[in-house]
């Protein structure tokens, strides 16, 4: 028993005090707890650390907030233009917590005045009237086509209403990269006559589609030169400043240009200059519901660089018939009395009727000599016996 209360008070003088006479914890007591506390906690905190979302001041401005709309009454035109505002992201920290604000800043328009527009299947019905009175405008392109098949379905209606108020009209093919050349200059070519047309015809290029550069390169240059060899002149390309810069810049020099820039006037690497400038997507016109494109062209550039050659576009067709059997005058030619001669009006054939083509002349039979008569035949005939 001695023993046993020996042990035990050993036992209690080794343990360290934990608490004092009045019951507080001892300094040993008390910086173990913390230590424990605080291994314990940390990994806590940095979890909850992590999961916290940034703060945003009460009544900070939104990327999705509405835009500035400005009116363009500037030389008789009576157009509106929605600019978005640019939005600048501060971050700031407080008291431990990250807080994030958003800064709205309005953005004044880039050009103020207009001198075309296009369009497309996306304006839907236009009253073509309506704009041409409200706005003092000079030319219009409308979408052709795209592609290999796709045709757009305004085309023919806004062709020829827009011709009817007196606007300069051309039309335009949006290029894809990844078909054909031909096949696209076919679906082009089908509708787009050169007997309608104001201006040269334009060529639309955006994107890739996905093909190696050099690739896209070789298949617009194939659909330029059949649009130049077809139309008799060179074609009109639209791009982007960036889509340019990035992959048409130095390769496509000779030919005029329209560049779509919508927060600054476009500067092109190799200081190409262009002829129309695209300003913005979003201009709102009288006549037309929704939003269009708006075009100014550049300082020094006017209408006539864009007109259509009618007279060149004629020699290319002329050129195109001479060799082609079914062309309107070989067809004449083809279907016209052996007994008319060169100078005689020629005749086309009636409608419905399947022209054929003439046969080949009979060669002139030979004719013997006013000498010869048949007695002398036959007296030669008796002396060869």
């Amino acid at each position: 028993m001695k023993r046993l209360l020996i042990l035990l008070l050993a036992a209690l003088v080794a343990m360290p005090a934990t608490f004092t006479g009045d019951g507080s914890p001892t300094a040993a007591a008390a910086q173990r707890k913390a230590t424990r506390k605080r291994t314990t906690t940390r990994p806590a905190a940095r979890k909850t650390a992590a999961r916290k979302k940034p703060v945003a001041r009460r009544g900070a401005v939104r990327a999705g907030q509405p835009t500035q709309t400005y009116n363009l009454n500037t030389g008789g035109q009576k157009a509106m233009l929605t600019v978005k505002p640019t939005v600048k992201r501060v971050v700031r920290r407080r008291n431990g917590r990250r807080i994030v604000t958003y800064h709205r800043i309005d953005q004044q328009p880039v050009c103020e005045r207009f001198n075309g527009i296009d369009v497309s299947h996306y304006q839907n019905s236009i009253r073509w009237k309506h704009l041409k009175e409200n706005n003092d405008i000079s030319f219009v392109y409308v979408k052709a086509t795209e592609g290999e098949l796709l045709r757009d379905e305004f085309y023919e209606v806004n062709m020829a209403r827009a011709r009817e108020t007196g606007l300069k009209v051309g039309s335009y093919h949006f290029f894809r990269a990844n078909v054909p050349a031909e096949k696209q200059f076919e679906n082009f070519r089908a509708i787009v006559k050169t007997g309608n047309q104001d201006l040269i015809p334009m060529i639309d290029v955006e994107n890739t589609n996905a093909v190696p550069y050099k690739e896209m390169k070789q298949n617009l240059q194939k659909l330029i030169d059949l649009f130049t060899e077809y139309y008799g002149q060179k074609p009109l390309l639209y791009s982007m400043t960036s889509f340019y810069n990035s992959y048409l810049a130095g390769s496509f020099t000779d030919y005029p240009l329209m560049i779509g820039g919508y927060s600054r006037k476009p500067v092109l690497v190799d200081e190409k200059d262009y002829v129309i400038w695209q300003f913005t997507a979003h201009g709102k016109v009288e006549g037309i519901n929704g939003n269009c494109d708006l075009d100014v062209f550049n300082t020094g550039h006017g209408i006539e660089e864009i007109l259509f050659n009618m007279d060149a576009a004629r020699e290319k067709e002329q050129e195109r018939n001479r060799y082609n059997p079914f062309s309107p005058e070989n067809l004449q030619r083809q279907t016209r009395p052996a007994s008319q001669d060169a100078t005689a009006p020629r005749t086309a054939p009636k409608p419905g009727e399947i022209p054929h083509l003439a046969p080949p002349a009979r060669p002139a039979e030979p004719r013997l000599p006013e000498t010869f008569n048949e007695q002398k035949i036959e007296d030669l005939i008796k002396d060869k016996k």
